[in-house]
């Protein structure tokens, strides 16, 4: 069993959720639709206001939490404001789609747009989490209980990170995996990176999910080669002689 079924096994639903969902259906995201759904309602004569729009706003949003952590330093009402983009963007990410289903105008287009646009929304908020946390030669330390564990360079640390994530996003071409959305900003993780935000330890935040996307990348190429099952090849029998 991936984690992705274990972490929506208490999402509990009278409807049968398709594969391509259960990613959809983890506490957070329940939450945020349930915030979202009276928006939409009200939104729906606003004829300016299309599900497109509101996608490229949700997006807008990433872009304006990674301006202005860069500009953030150590001050905290920067940081909130940091918290408050990445939850107001996970709140509207799931806008878009409720909007276009009362309305009756969902499209593959609109769903391409939604895909192209959450796959990348992580990558412009790790450079401003590399920005923000490194020093003067480009890296950042790792201090324990006031005990240097470590220093890292930033830029090699977000190359992982980076490939990692990049490879867990084409493997959602092909089937199930572990994590349909590895990235920072996705609605399961904007409480942690708030948490990490507003304690200003995104050095911690950087290393840790660094590990853990690297995790999820072997976790995922392990499970589709030993627990996926293969698709027979369809052969024709051959007549009888």
């Amino acid at each position: 069993m991936s984690l992705q079924k274990i972490f929506t096994k208490f999402s509990h639903s009278k409807i049968e959720k398709s594969e391509d969902s259960l990613w959809k259906e983890d506490i957070t995201c329940r939450i945020m639709q349930k915030i979202s759904m009276p928006i939409a309602r009200f939104l729906y004569p606003f004829g300016f206001i299309t599900p497109n729009r509101i996608t490229w706003f949700h997006y807008f949003l990433i872009i304006l939490g990674s301006i202005i952590l860069i500009i953030a330093e150590e001050n905290i009402i920067l940081l909130f404001l940091v918290g408050l983009c990445l939850w107001l963007s996970a709140l509207v990410d799931g806008l878009d789609g409720q909007l276009a289903r009362l309305r009756g105008t969902s499209s593959k287009k609109g769903e391409w747009l939604d895909r192209v646009l959450d796959e990348g929304k992580g990558y412009p908020f790790f450079l401003a989490i590399g920005l923000h946390i490194q020093d003067s030669s480009g890296n950042f330390a790792l201090y324990l209980f006031e005990n240097h564990l470590m220093t890292l360079n930033v830029w090699f640390t977000m190359t992982i990170v980076f490939a990692c994530a990049s490879w867990l996003s084409i493997m959602t071409s092909f089937g199930t995996w572990i994590l349909k959305e590895p990235i920072v900003v996705s609605n399961g993780n904007v409480y942690i990176v708030w948490f990490f935000l507003l304690f200003n330890i995104l050095d911690w935040f950087l290393f840790l999910f660094t590990i853990g996307v690297f995790l999820a990348m072997v976790w995922t190429l392990f499970e589709k080669t030993f627990f996926t099952p293969a698709n027979p090849i369809e052969t024709k029998e051959a007549p009888d002689s």
